[in-house]
């Protein structure tokens, strides 16, 4: 199979886990069949991220806060313990020339709703550059504002071996 139809089944899954969270938050008296299908729906979510260099984020809008999987810390070369970091320093993880394509899309998709794709390079902390894909959808409270970006983040196959831009992984300054 290809990493595309990776990328399907993934935003499927994601849509589905995001659906029943939703439905689940919304009923105040949920039933446990309801709580059994988000679980079943988390498990799934979790073996797909095991497929290749696919990990999820989401991202929480009203305090600006990112919840990472384990995927994304590893593509990123950060240690889980540390946590995720402050999503400007998330952003400053892209390389200088991908930056503020980047921010651009993270902020229209907080600010107006908008679902988003795009590739860059990522600079991880051990200073290998990365090819990634990052794929978003927008999840609207309502009042119609967004309450949560969820997304997917996947190292995209290389032609070559990374490069290490042992200078530049020296001068980075990443946030704890």
């Amino acid at each position: 199979m290809s990493q595309i139809i990776y990328i399907g089944i993934i935003a499927v899954l994601i849509a589905i886990t995001v659906a029943l969270a939703t439905a689940l938050l919304r009923s105040r008296n949920a039933h446990l069949p309801l709580q059994h299908a988000l679980d079943r729906a988390g498990r799934a979510l979790k073996l797909a991220e095991g497929i290749g260099g696919v990990g999820t984020w989401m991202i929480e809008s009203a305090e600006n806060r990112l919840h990472w999987s384990d995927k994304v810390f590893a593509i990123h070369g950060r240690p889980v313990e540390k946590g995720p970091p402050p999503l400007a320093a998330a952003i400053a993880y892209f390389h200088p020339a991908d930056r503020a394509h980047v921010l651009h899309v993270v902020n229209t998709a907080l600010h107006e709703g908008r679902d988003y794709e795009f590739r860059a390079r990522l600079i991880a902390e051990d200073g290998i550059i990365r090819p990634v894909m990052s794929r978003a959808q927008c999840q609207l409270d309502d009042n119609g504002k967004v309450s949560h970006v969820y997304g997917v983040f996947i190292e995209l196959p290389e032609e070559m071996p990374p490069v290490v831009d042992s200078e530049k992984a020296s001068s980075l300054s990443f946030a704890s």
